[in-house]
């Protein structure tokens, strides 16, 4: 296998909504500054460094390629995670819990929620980033929360705090850290909200306050922070944004879309990593590894194309840094980041290789530090980080194991 090392500045960090409501440039870079000070990442040689409307952190981490003659022949949507939580029971009653200093529950207060509350009704699916995004039953979309860069469609810079009416028609939505996507029923991808790096795919850098049409003839699209990927229906996968982390096997940033695998069924992405899941059962990863939130058991700190990680799978998600995985078995295996607990294997100990958590699962969501696992008999369970009470325990306590949440959760 030949690797080829390279040193590449990327724009990092998730932090749109977290501990504070920064209203400045300079309040987001000390909220950034404090935050990793306090976790002790040690996450590359991170330094301060201002972008328009975000202040991130500069990191140079070394990427691997996989020198490879040809890839491969080769939702979560009724249950979400970021640092809030929304679930769509079986009577189609939206509930949320967790973080909302930005209204991102959709109650129409600012106050956090450490219990589930019911919010809407009629509502089909939803997408939890840094806002929420709901598609109610009459397939038309919602949206709430942080809207400093336009992430929740409605041309305007003003929080939501409760639920505001964006499209129709509209099948499947995502979200990423401050840009949205939706797919509507002509199977036609729209695009809104933050632009930095080209993640929405226009063929600009552009911020877009309202939904601009990307492509056409797609099934499915996950969001992280400056990445998209798109998988079509014909089974080819797509990807655009911040360059490195796209799985095309170069740096570039790309505006629009890339080709990257065909024979795709399903995908997941993390902050800055991407799973793929072939029609083979087998699953692919590329982007970043620095915890090993692609699972391959190396030390290697990304791929910049997809490599193998295992096979059987039915059902995949990728968090910030960590991942989960449902094979066929239904069983949920875990790897990456768990400081935390996220990965609910009773410690708080990074892994880079699978593991096995739990029995009997449908359906996961891999959030920022926690996750949300769907049962087989519709039971919610929640193990992570829970600050804000995203787990929905009533709490604030770390889970390093899953505790139960709900009864009745909807099964996609």
């Amino acid at each position: 296998m030949k690797r080829l090392r390279t040193r590449k500045s990327q724009l990092g960090g998730f932090g749109l909504t977290r501990d504070d409501n920064e209203s400045t440039v300079q309040d987001m870079e000390k909220h950034l500054e404090k935050k990793n000070k306090n976790k002790n990442e040690n996450e590359f040689n991170w330094k301060g460094c201002l972008v328009i409307f975000f202040v991130s952190l500069l990191v140079l981490p070394f990427f691997a390629v996989r020198s490879q003659d040809s890839l491969p022949q080769v939702n979560i949507e009724t249950v979400a995670a970021s640092d809030h939580s929304l679930v769509v029971r079986s009577d189609g009653a939206l509930w949320a819990f967790g973080a909302n200093e930005s209204g991102q529950l959709g109650m129409g207060t600012t106050e956090n929620q450490l219990k589930p509350v019911q919010v809407m009704t009629d509502v089909s699916s939803v997408a939890a980033g840094g806002h929420s995004l709901v598609l109610k039953s009459d397939d038309s979309l919602w949206t709430f929360g942080r809207n400093n860069v336009w992430q929740l469609g409605d041309a305007t810079k003003i929080n939501r705090s409760k639920p505001i009416q964006i499209m129709g028609d509209v099948i499947n939505i995502a979200t990423g850290a401050a840009h949205s996507f939706a797919i509507k029923k002509d199977r036609s991808l729209w695009a809104f909200g933050f632009n930095n790096q080209g993640q929405l795919g226009d063929g600009t850098t552009n911020s877009r306050g309202k939904p601009v049409k990307i492509m056409e003839n797609v099934a499915e699209v996950r969001a992280g922070v400056f990445i998209s990927l798109v998988l079509k229906l014909d089974g080819t996968l797509w990807s655009f944004g911040q360059g490195g982390y796209l799985g095309d096997g170069t740096l570039k940033q790309r505006q629009k879309p890339v080709k990257v695998m065909e024979n795709i069924i399903k995908i997941g992405t993390g902050d800055f990593h991407s799973l793929a899941l072939g029609k083979d059962k087998t699953l692919w990863g590329f982007g970043l590894n620095y915890y090993g939130q692609l699972g391959d058991g190396t030390d290697i700190q990304g791929w910049m194309k997809p490599i193998r990680i295992m096979s059987d799978v039915s059902y995949v998600s990728a968090g910030s840094y960590h991942s989960l995985v449902i094979k066929t078995d239904g069983t949920l295996w875990a790897f990456g980041r768990n400081d935390f607990g996220q990965l609910g294997n009773g410690t708080n100990i990074n892994q880079r290789k699978p593991v096995k958590v739990m029995d009997n699962v449908a359906f996961g969501a891999a959030g920022n530090m926690y996750s949300l696992v769907t049962k087989t008999d519709g039971s919610l369970w929640a193990f992570g980080q829970n600050k804000f009470g995203q787990l929905g325990d009533g709490t604030t306590i770390n889970r390093n194991q899953p505790v139960q949440i709900l009864t009745d959760v909807r099964i996609p």
